[in-house]
């Protein structure tokens, strides 16, 4: 009789940890498909949301402000036009931007670079200028006509068909290139030449060392 027990216990012994080790197989590992379905289920507002837009906006540099614009004629890039700019720019959702830029003529007297700079003529003002989102503009300025005291180069009345291709290159600088024809006071081409607008502060604070093109 005691055999027959010891064997019962020993057949107990034996089986008992199989069995709960299925269970607890059977408790640890809920069926794949269900969990499947029970976060699909759960995830699916958020799956069914649409992505959240770029702010294509914030890739133009924002050039809103007063800079000194100079235009260097190809013969003559040693004695720049320049003329105190406001620029406004207004930037799209799809990252292009319109632009408005005032030009103020500057005097400059024959021969110099830095004097006297004081406001002189009509300013040029320039609207619904395209901007792409690379940050680059073209503005066809038509038939332009600015006063000998803003000449440096001849101190003549220039009239000149003028057309810019620009870029903006940082929140402090735009710059590109001048084609068209002067003819006045004496005919020229100005394939070659060159412009750049570096930010300022203020007329009165305007810089002795500025750029005339692209870096």
């Amino acid at each position: 009789m005691q055999a027959q027990i010891d064997r019962h216990g020993a057949t107990l012994r034996t089986a008992l940890p199989w069995t709960l080790a299925a269970a607890l197989l059977g408790v640890g590992c809920p069926d794949p498909d269900a969990r499947l379905e029970e976060f699909l289920d759960a995830s699916e507002e958020a799956r069914n949301e649409p992505p959240p837009k770029m702010d294509l906006a914030s890739t133009l540099e924002d050039i809103n402000g007063d800079f000194l614009l100079a235009l260097a004629v190809s013969s003559a890039q040693d004695l720049p036009l320049q003329f105190y700019t406001t620029s406004t720019l207004v930037q799209n959702d799809d990252g292009s931007g319109t632009l408005t830029l005032s030009l103020q003529p500057l005097a400059i007297d024959p021969g110099e670079k830095l004097t006297p700079r004081t406001p002189v003529g009509d300013p040029l003002l320039l609207e619904n200028i395209a901007v792409s989102d690379a940050g680059r503009f073209e503005i066809d300025l038509g038939t332009v006509e600015v006063v000998a005291a803003a000449n440096p180069i001849l101190g003549a009345d220039i009239v000149a068909d003028i057309a810019l291709e620009g870029f903006i290159q940082t929140s402090d600088l735009f710059c590109g290139n001048v084609t068209g024809l002067v003819t006045e006071p004496t005919e020229l081409d100005l394939a070659g030449s060159t412009f750049a607008a570096i930010r300022v502060d203020s007329i009165d604070a305007l810089p002795e060392e500025f750029p005339i093109k692209c870096p």
